[in-house]
C-alpha cells in the first residue's frame, strides 16, 4: 500500500477511524462522503480511498450509497484508544 511504512499506515488508519467517530459517522444514516473526509484531512482522494478500502477489508468501516461509516467493530477499536 502506497509505500508507507507499516507504522504510518496504522497511524493513518487510526486517525481515519477516529475522524469518522468524531464526525458522528457511526451508522448508515450519519455516514459521510469521501469529499467530507478529504476536505477535513486535506488529503488526496486516492489516498483516502486506499485507507478506507483497507478499513473496510478489516471490518472497521462500511460503505453504503457512496458514503462511509464506522462499524461496531471499528467503534470498539476507537474506544480502545480512548480508554
Amino acid at each position: 500500500m502506497n509505500g508507507l511504512p507499516e507504522k504510518y499506515r496504522k497511524n493513518t488508519n487510526l486517525l481515519l477511524l477516529s475522524l469518522l467517530n468524531s464526525l458522528g459517522a457511526i451508522n448508515e444514516e450519519r455516514a459521510v462522503s469521501i469529499k467530507d473526509i478529504m476536505e477535513f484531512l486535506d488529503i488526496r482522494r486516492e489516498i483516502v480511498l486506499e485507507f478506507l478500502n483497507e478499513l473496510i477489508r478489516r471490518g472497521y468501516v462500511a460503505k453504503k450509497n457512496g458514503k462511509y461509516f464506522i462499524t461496531r467493530t471499528g467503534i470498539r477499536v476507537v474506544m480502545g484508544l480512548i480508554s
